[in-house]
């Protein structure tokens, strides 16, 4: 298995010039959305919950040291699916989006809002979270009665390209509306930069 370290060093290429948190959110998104979508863990090294979010200690104490070359095509593909989803995101958006995430949340329980903590996050929990997420979008789009589908974090729409842009524009309202407080799918819908991720499909 790929460490932590060759994951770091795949996304140390990328044109972002990643600070030490913004390496981390990415690091955790990368792992949770590869355990949603696949099942499969990209490495085994823990992450705790510190106080701006989930941290690989390793990783953390030394960025340097990894071998992208070690990992596979199936493995970068996955890295790059989620960068993109993310890639616009402030550090500050992506500690906020990681302080969502219930796994965080419950490895810092009985601790402050500044209190140093290193209990370490539960991957099975953190893989049940994000599918739910998931899931939570297919939802949502199916109870509104749109023809918008997910598909790995990305909003995939169908028909005309008209079509495609009537539904954007309600897809947009959806994740952005705040006043959901009914639906048990409120925080959910409220991801950062998902209708941005859009294919048009049809003429």
């Amino acid at each position: 298995m790929a460490t932590a370290h060759d994951v770091a060093a795949y996304l140390l290429q990328k044109p972002r010039r990643f600070t030490n948190k913004e390496l981390q959110k990415h690091l955790f998104l990368t792992e949770a959305m590869s355990l949603a979508w696949d099942g499969i863990s990209l490495f085994s090294e823990p992450f705790e919950g510190w106080v701006d979010g989930p941290v690989v200690r390793c990783v953390r104490t030394r960025r340097a040291g990894g071998n992208a070359d070690l990992l596979s095509g199936e493995q970068k593909q996955t890295i790059d699916e989620v960068y993109n989803l993310h890639k616009d995101l402030s550090e500050i958006e992506l500690i906020d989006l990681t302080h969502q995430c219930k796994p965080w949340l419950d490895s810092r329980k009985g601790l402050g809002p500044r209190q140093p903590g290193h209990r370490e996050i539960n991957r099975e929990s953190v893989r049940q979270f994000f599918a739910k997420q998931e899931q939570a979008f297919a939802d949502v789009f199916r109870e509104f009665g749109l023809r918008t589908r997910i598909n790995r974090g990305r909003i995939i729409f169908a028909g005309t390209r008209q079509q495609a842009e009537e539904e954007n524009e309600r897809v947009c309202q959806l994740l952005h509306d705040k006043t959901l407080s009914s639906s048990k799918h409120t925080l959910l819908i409220q991801a950062s930069g998902r209708c941005e991720y859009v294919e048009a499909t049809g003429a």
